[in-house]
């Protein structure tokens, strides 16, 4: 009995620890879809010439880039937990 509680602990810290790591990258995206809102409104705001509206909509493509790869991370991370 002793032995299969200190597997179920084992088992929960385990789940902790890739909850907190699921809540890092959620938070990672929080920051990059903050930024893309952030150049979008300036973009909106602002009459910008051909080149400057090409570099910021680069600039968003890249941070679309970097959460579908956090997104991926994600993905791999829930399947972790509920092979578990």
């Amino acid at each position: 009995m002793n032995d299969n509680r200190h597997s179920e602990i084992e088992q929960v810290k385990k789940q902790l620890e890739l909850c907190k790591h699921q809540d890092q990258l959620l938070e990672e995206i929080e920051v990059l879809l903050h930024e893309m809102k952030k150049i979008a409104l300036y973009a909106a705001a602002s009459k910008l010439p051909s080149h400057e509206s090409e570099h910021l909509n680069n600039e968003i493509l890249k941070k679309q880039q970097a959460i579908h790869v956090l997104e991926g991370k994600l993905l791999q991370l829930q399947s972790t937990l509920y092979l578990q």
